[in-house]
């Protein structure tokens, strides 16, 4: 698994201005956060970035942009363009019980050719 950014245990933390492009993030996200049973990721902000050929192969459906995960919280994805994603633009999964992602916000953002894994660029 291949990301830019990986946020497990971070908090109050910005994203922005960055072009991320060609990145083959497998399983995971070009940013990823969450995931491990003691994580505590909140207050992310995810705004003004460009994401494009993130995950290589458009038809993987692992080939996230975005990938929110277990004890996330509060996190905004604002203000991004997302072009020729293979998987979801913005995921959001729970793998653990008693696990759980709380307070995501997603607007203002574009959508180009990001047919996502079945039906669109968004997916929780």
């Amino acid at each position: 698994a291949y990301q830019a950014f990986g946020v497990g245990y971070g908090s109050y933390i910005t994203i922005q201005n960055c072009y991320l492009q060609d990145i083959k993030a497998t399983s995971t996200g070009a940013i990823y956060m969450g995931a491990f049973t003691d994580s505590n990721a909140n207050h992310i902000t995810i705004q003004n970035n460009v994401f494009e050929n993130i995950g290589g192969e458009m038809t993987s459906y692992l080939n996230h942009a975005i990938y929110i995960s277990d004890h996330s919280s509060y996190v905004t994805v604002r203000y991004n363009l997302f072009e020729k994603c293979g998987g979801w633009s913005v995921h959001a999964y729970v793998h653990a019980y008693n696990s759980a992602i709380r307070h995501v916000s997603v607007y203002y953002n574009i959508f180009i050719f990001t047919p996502g894994f079945g039906a669109g660029g968004i997916e929780r």
